[in-house]
């Protein structure tokens, strides 16, 4: 099967959606029946017929996609003056050993796994384990059962 982007869907929901199921490489059908939905539940959202969907169908493709309601909607940009990209530059490198330690063992199980992933998701279970092991372990050294954990929701 080979989902294409439609390059018509215009808010950051309908983007959102769209180009996770792509990357699931799931088709509005097969999303909405693996999510339990109703036919036509998707569809709506995506033709921008349903401007405000339920929770619980926010939550039940959120669920099926992998990600939270908030990775699809996005963070309002009115109520935030600062952005996500500007949140996560003010992340200070201060551990250079931890972060080289947690791209060896994220490389090694995605390896390990026989998994490619994008280089943006690569990077963010990177950021993810430098962050939980510069944060939560006292000498700092990578949390084998946090990586692996990390790594297996992301595939």
């Amino acid at each position: 099967m080979n989902v294409q982007l439609d390059k018509t869907v215009n808010t950051k929901l309908q983007q959102e959606i769209q180009a996770r199921m792509v990357a699931k490489n799931l088709s509005v059908a097969g999303l909405e029946k693996k999510a339990g939905l109703r036919m036509s539940a998707v569809r709506n959202i995506l033709r921008g017929q349903s401007k405000r969907p339920s929770a619980e169908i926010l939550q039940a493709i959120a669920k099926t996609l992998e990600c939270s309601i908030t990775d699809l909607i996005g963070e309002n940009s009115e109520k935030s003056s600062t952005s996500t990209s500007e949140k996560k530059s003010t992340v200070r490198l201060e551990y250079p050993d931890v972060l080289v330690s947690s791209t060896q063992v994220i490389t090694k199980l995605l390896e390990d796994k026989e998994r490619q992933l994008s280089l943006h998701q690569v990077l963010d279970l990177i950021e993810q384990v430098y962050l939980y092991s510069s944060r939560n372990t006292q000498d700092h050294h990578i949390d084998m059962k946090f990586a692996e954990w990390t790594v297996e929701r992301a595939i």
